[in-house]
């Protein structure tokens, strides 16, 4: 017999963005998380039997499926057993949760590299940090609509991390308020290609392939590797919208934001180049203000 008594300062180290394993012998795992405002963790099906309790110690959550939003409250608990479809818990405020697995599949270390990257990127461009966890939740909605059982896990990591390759690029770039020279481009076209460098010795092949083709379109005018139709996943194809509709409807340093809807017609008229089987459920979510969480939640 062992017995092991965690502390409360051990527990609860930090106050966003964290995970701490407190128990693991690979029959179950015992994992408490803090996550800040419009954080998330993400739930994906697996191939064996596998019972997930999320219990709220603090905070408030909202488990969202591709049909239903569960709001679980301070001292609320919920079962998830042998899911069939992928779920996204995401924080209203500061938030504390306790998520226990009959299995150990709840990968903390991949929740530290993408935090200690992020900071990295948020050091060299401020617009990064809304930005990319916009992008995340954005192509988490989009994907789970596009199909219930989609890995939003892997995309999850894909579209917070796709622009970590601009820890390569000149702060005075990134921020230049007029048009960019021809050179200065060709430099910041060099990004993905970073990120797919950083990433695929960290969080994978998948999600940095995801990462280096978010800038890819479908008649091949994209870059870095100039691919076209189904060269390109579907993950690069949702972070890809996801990107563009953030991006134009953010005031930059660069331009004024856009009204939601005129990016969609935007994404519209350009059939050539993005999915337009997203670009049909990302209309249908702005005209149903589904998305008006996520654009009103961020500074922009």
């Amino acid at each position: 017999m062992s017995i092991e008594i965690w502390r409360s300062q051990n527990l609860y180290q930090g106050t966003v963005s964290t995970s701490t394993e407190c128990f693991n012998d690979n029959k179950m795992q015992l994992v408490i998380y803090t996550l800040g405002n419009k954080e998330s963790i993400n739930i994906s099906p697996d191939d064996y039997e596998v019972t997930s309790t999320i219990i709220v110690d603090e905070g408030k959550l909202h488990i969202h499926s591709s049909h239903n939003v569960y709001e679980i409250n301070t001292h609320d608990m919920i079962m998830l057993k042998n899911i069939e479809e992928s779920y996204y818990a995401e924080a209203e405020g500061f938030t504390r949760i306790i998520v226990v697995t009959s299995e150990a599949n709840q990968d903390t270390s991949e929740d530290a590299a993408v935090n200690n990257m992020l900071t990295i990127v948020e050091e060299k461009d401020v617009y990064t940090v809304g930005h990319s966890r916009r992008v995340s939740l954005y192509a988490k909605r989009l994907a789970l609509a596009y199909e219930s059982t989609y890995n939003v896990v892997s995309l999850s990591a894909a579209a917070t991390m796709h622009d970590v390759g601009k820890i390569n690029t000149s702060a005075d770039i990134l921020r230049k308020p007029t048009k960019l020279t021809e050179e200065e481009f060709d430099i910041i076209k060099k990004h993905p290609a970073d990120s797919y460098e950083i990433l695929k010795d960290t969080l994978g092949e998948r999600i940095a392939l995801a990462a280096r083709h978010h800038h890819e379109r479908l008649d091949g005018s994209g870059y870095p590797d100039g691919l076209k139709g189904d060269q390109i996943s579907m993950d690069a194809r949702i972070i890809a919208i996801a990107d563009v509709f953030d991006a134009m409807t953010c005031k930059r340093i660069y331009n004024e934001p856009s009204l939601p809807l005129q990016v969609v017609e935007y994404l519209e008229s350009n059939k050539d180049k993005y999915d337009q089987r997203i670009i049909a459920i990302l209309r249908r979510k702005v005209e149903n203000g589904d998305l008006d969480d996520i654009l009103t939640a961020f500074i922009k």
